[in-house]
């Protein structure tokens, strides 16, 4: 899978790219399926840095984690703002045409999964933590049984970056 990408728009600085990452924090996981046709999902992601790694979970019902645990390359897109240009916002707009300027990310990887299950537990709070208020909800606030059972429904993957 390739984007077109002029080369006075591309962005090289990789920390630069993981900020915008960070930031829109919400993507769409490109896999392949079985039968050879795109398989998408779209979901929150972490980065770790550190590790080189973007985190997410789905729904175990939801067979891309299959494709982690097979360790298949994915993409990630991230989308981050983007508008129409107009001819007028130009000096000389009858010179120019219309476009759209935006910014996006293309994560290539190799996924891996599934996490066991401290790790997804782990990777769940540590998404409530980032997208919740401070003092917002956590795990914590459910009773231990229903917590572990609602766990034992969602599969947690990485992919390399």
């Amino acid at each position: 899978m390739t984007l077109y990408n002029p080369q006075p728009f591309a962005l090289t600085d990789r920390e630069r790219a993981l900020d915008l990452v960070e930031h829109v924090a919400f993507g769409t996981l490109v896999c392949t399926a079985d039968g050879g046709e795109a398989e998408l999902a779209h979901l929150p992601f972490l980065v770790d840095r550190a590790r080189g790694l973007l985190l997410a979970h789905v729904a175990r019902a939801n067979g891309v984690w299959r494709r982690a645990e097979r360790g298949e390359p994915m993409t990630a897109v991230f989308l981050g703002p983007h508008a129409y240009v107009s001819p007028l916002w130009y000096e000389h707009p009858d010179a120019q045409v219309p476009t759209w300027n935006y910014a996006a990310v293309h994560v290539h990887g190799h996924a891996r999964g599934p996490m066991d299950q401290v790790a997804a537990r782990e990777l769940l709070d540590a998404m409530s933590r980032r997208f919740e208020a401070p003092g917002g909800w956590s795990l914590d606030r459910l009773p231990p049984e229903l917590s572990r059972s609602l766990a034992r429904g969602v599969v947690g993957f990485s992919l390399s970056i």
